[in-house]
């Protein structure tokens, strides 16, 4: 079940301007909708919350093609008797009809109690899997040890990080 919860507000300081005219071309496109400060979630056939994304940026909704996009994005993956996991990325889409959840432009994670953390460029969380797959200068961290890699595969129902390619282990401190 996928609850879609826009919650418009105005930021403070931020005057929302007039909708744009579209080219001609685009009119017989169904618009998008553009929230600004809002949430998706998606909750399992119970009603138990499963993740959240809240954006402090944008989000734009695309129904037609099952498509949201959105800007400075903090996402909480959130299941029962779990330690949410927190990500934050400036750009993220969800595909819905694919199943993926995108994050780009450099992605940190961390859980909430303090206990792991990573970065990398790009990730992609894949609803069918439950896992998250990032790319591009892969960096976890886990009690006082730090491992690099070019990727990096977090299995979040098992609770395993898988780190693959040029893999360098250190101590920290």
């Amino acid at each position: 079940m996928l609850i879609i919860v826009l919650a418009m507000r105005q930021q403070a300081g931020v005057a929302e301007g007039p909708t744009p005219v579209k080219p001609a071309e685009e009119k017989s496109q169904k618009p998008a909708v553009r929230v600004r400060g809002a949430q998706i979630e998606q909750r399992d056939a119970s009603g138990a919350l499963q993740w959240r994304v809240m954006a402090a940026g944008e989000i734009e909704y695309d129904d037609e093609h099952g498509l949201a996009r959105g800007q400075d994005t903090r996402f909480e993956m959130i299941r029962e008797g779990k330690t949410p996991l927190v990500l934050k990325a400036p750009k993220f889409e969800a595909n819905y009809k694919s199943g993926r959840l995108t994050f780009s432009k450099g992605v940190t994670g961390s859980m909430t109690d303090g206990s792991a953390r990573f970065s990398v460029n790009n990730l992609q969380y894949q609803f069918d899997t439950g896992k998250l797959v990032g790319s591009g200068g892969a960096r976890y961290v886990h009690g006082s040890y730090q491992a690099t890699a070019d990727t990096i595969v977090i299995d979040v129902r098992a609770k395993k990080a898988r780190l693959r390619g040029g893999v360098c282990f250190s101590k920290i401190g």
